[in-house]
């Protein structure tokens, strides 16, 4: 496996301008990721460190764009701090296999809604030939993805009840999920009803949105 990673990169390593780097066009991160306790503790140590010690992967795309594979926070972070972006460029790779790298990176810290934002975005424009496919390559289970992708597909009105979507667990979409079939506008009408700022954890939004 190492030595099949390897062989799509260069041995290009070095610290770049955060400024020159876009993130990919399936990143899924939500801004509360950009925000949170976890990132705080993030920019916190690479400030300390006087920059990112794990680097982000980039790859080059047509007009010697430098688009970002993963390290969104990373790289938000060296952004606020003026500091520069350690980094390793693989060189042209294709966006099906940066989505599969950006995913697989992703799994250990994103959350289901982000998850399912990229994994719905990515079979919207095709990049994958289905669900199946899309899982076996990024090695996510049949029943992960499709846990994501449900998350992500609820109703607008529904995901802007809670504080933010990135607190909606796996077991608490399935809820949603069952409540919206038995009476979708009862549960639209509830959320709307919602304000984020009432401070009300997931749990009792579902509760909420949920009870009979």
């Amino acid at each position: 496996m190492q030595n099949e990673l390897a062989s799509r990169f260069t041995s290009r390593s070095a610290f770049i301008d955060p400024t020159a780097v876009v993130a990919g066009p399936f990143h899924g991160r939500h801004m509360h990721g950009l925000k949170d306790g976890d990132y705080r503790s993030l920019k916190q140590s690479i400030r300390e460190a006087g920059g990112n010690v794990a680097p982000v992967l980039v790859c080059t795309r047509s007009g010697d764009v430098l688009e970002l594979v993963f390290g969104r926070r990373r790289l938000q972070a060296c952004l606020e701090l003026g500091l520069p972006l350690f980094s390793v460029e693989s060189g042209n790779m294709a966006q099906a296999q940066a989505f599969e790298m950006m995913l697989r990176e992703a799994s250990h810290n994103w959350s289901v809604y982000e998850i399912g934002t990229s994994v719905h975005l990515a079979l919207e424009r095709a990049l994958f030939p289905s669900t199946r496919r899309l899982g076996e390559a990024c090695g996510m289970t049949l029943s992960n993805v499709q846990c994501a992708l449900e998350l992500a597909r609820l109703p607008r009105a529904v995901v802007d009840a809670f504080d933010s979507p990135t607190s909606i667990d796996a077991a608490t979409s399935r809820r949603l999920r069952k409540a919206l079939e038995v009476d979708p506008a009862r549960m639209v009408r509830r959320a709307s009803e919602l304000k984020p700022a009432q401070g009300l954890s997931a749990r009792r939004v579902a509760d909420l949105l949920c009870s009979n």
